[in-house]
């Protein structure tokens, strides 16, 4: 049976079997392909991936309860600016933090956007920062 670590909101360790994890019960779909996306974070993923180099991984919409946060790899250091500028209260009207992780094998890195608040306005400011991202990404192809 695989296994992996999984922290809680402890700090402390357990074992994970993977035939504990369930599918999700509400999948989403993005450009015809159905991925483990929160509902609530759609449209931020699709302009976060719109980006170039950028990969996002991961959702976690917080369940009203927790931010919600979204993992994302990008190929290169250089691809990062013009997708972090987005998450600064100066250019979105919303401040969400960046976070770099590794896991315990130290093997890559993760990268993480998480909002600062919960529920219902977390999920407005995403569509938001989303709105800017697809206005930006607009306005560059027209110049192109």
């Amino acid at each position: 049976m695989s296994h992996f670590l999984m922290f809680d909101g402890t700090r402390l360790a357990r074992t994970m079997f993977v035939d504990e994890i369930k599918p999700r019960e509400d999948p989403v779909e993005i450009d015809g392909i159905i991925v483990g996306v929160d509902k609530e974070l759609v449209k931020l993923v699709e302009a976060m991936n719109k980006f170039p180099g950028i990969r996002t991984i991961e959702t976690c919409a917080g369940h009203g309860n927790k931010a919600p946060a979204i993992w994302f790899q990008p190929d290169s250091i250089e691809d990062l600016p013009a997708l972090l500028y987005w998450f600064d209260r100066c250019h979105s009207g919303c401040h969400w933090p960046v976070h770099i992780y590794t896991d315990c094998s130290a093997d890559h890195v993760t990268w993480m956007v998480k909002a600062m608040i919960k529920g219902d306005e977390a999920y407005q400011e995403a569509d938001k920062i989303a709105e800017c991202m697809e206005e930006c990404l607009d306005d560059a192809t027209k110049t192109d």
